[in-house]
């Protein structure tokens, strides 16, 4: 069994790039792992949709209405955000930077009490609040701001890490985007589609619809003369990682991008393998693809399945690494 590594290496996460979560299936989840790996130290988190309020991290929720909001309410947090709570914990014992090579996260825990450093966890920024349209799910959520603000505000401030979520699903783990969807700006730092394998072990062989799916209607309509596309499957999984449903253009205009499956779990391993290996061959023609990963984040290790553009072809397409 390999040693577990950390997401933000996995993916390289860095400070002063907009990392953009679209998808379905744990984006949230994903965030906030990110977010507890950083040490909810100069992080940022914010939405151009809807997301839940958080509970469960440490944080401050700011509500902005415009653009010099968004910088003040940031340069707020950024001297919150003290410069001895900018001293990163390097990967060698003993050393320290105050803007890493490599992500790294504070050495102090959010608002420890008696701390020499100042860490006051996550910043959560968001235009309004609202309850939870869904009467099954509680909590309330957070309304987004605009993609063109955070492209400017980041390079104002490039010394935080910037995970947006910029896409919903209604709380199903797989789907397709309507024309609205995802909100994205013209230019894209990092990419992260993601969608979930829950729907697989409850539903697999079985028609797609709108219980599993978000936009159900819009796959189905889109694929009235493949038969496959009625059923959940390898093909239908892989149809929902295409240009075709997110946009060739929006792919070509990311920096980089990453498949992320989410709620893979023990019993459908091979599954899983299979599909990681089969999207990276039919989707290694896109250049910006720098990695395909599976997840399940209640598992030890949480990372199952990864595979590294780079890796895979210096290796001859053989290098899927099993954790």
């Amino acid at each position: 069994m390999k040693s577990q590594r950390r997401l933000i290496d996995l993916w390289e996460i860095t400070p002063g790039e907009l990392n953009w979560f679209i998808g379905a299936g744990g984006k949230t989840t994903t965030i906030n792992r990110i977010a507890a790996e950083l040490n909810y130290c100069k992080t940022i988190i914010t939405t151009t949709t809807a997301i839940l309020k958080p509970e469960t991290i440490p944080h401050r929720v700011a509500f902005i209405n415009s653009y010099q909001a968004l910088y003040n309410q940031i340069a707020k947090y950024s001297q919150a955000s003290n410069s001895k709570a900018s001293t990163f914990r390097s990967d060698k014992p003993g050393s320290s930077t105050s803007k890493p090579s490599n992500p790294g996260f504070c050495t102090s825990k959010p608002n420890t009490p008696g701390s020499s450093t100042s860490n006051p966890g996550a910043l959560v920024l968001a235009s309004a609040q609202k309850q939870h349209p869904l009467n099954t799910l509680k909590g309330e959520k957070l309304t987004g701001i605009k993609p063109e603000w955070l492209t400017e505000v980041v390079k104002e401030f490039p010394d935080f890490y910037y995970l947006i979520e910029a896409d919903g699903a209604a709380n199903r783990p797989i789907k397709v985007p309507a024309d609205h969807e995802p909100v994205l700006p013209e230019a894209i730092d990092n990419l992260f589609l993601l969608q979930g394998l829950s729907s697989f072990t409850r539903a697999y062989n079985k028609n797609i619809d709108k219980r599993i799916m978000h936009r159900a209607e819009l796959f189905m309509n889109n694929n009235k003369k493949q038969d496959i596309s009625k059923k959940l499957s390898l093909s239908s999984y892989r149809m929902l990682f295409s240009p075709r449903y997110w946009g060739y253009n929006r792919f070509k205009s990311a920096r980089q991008i990453r498949f992320i499956l989410t709620q893979t779990n023990s019993g459908i391993l091979g599954f899983s393998q299979s599909l990681v290996e089969h999207l990276f061959k039919e989707y290694i023609k896109l250049n910006n693809l720098k990695s395909i990963t599976a997840v399940n984040y209640r598992k030890e290790p949480e990372v199952i399945y990864h595979i590294d553009r780079e890796e895979y072809l210096n290796s001859g397409y053989t290098k899927l690494k099993r954790y």
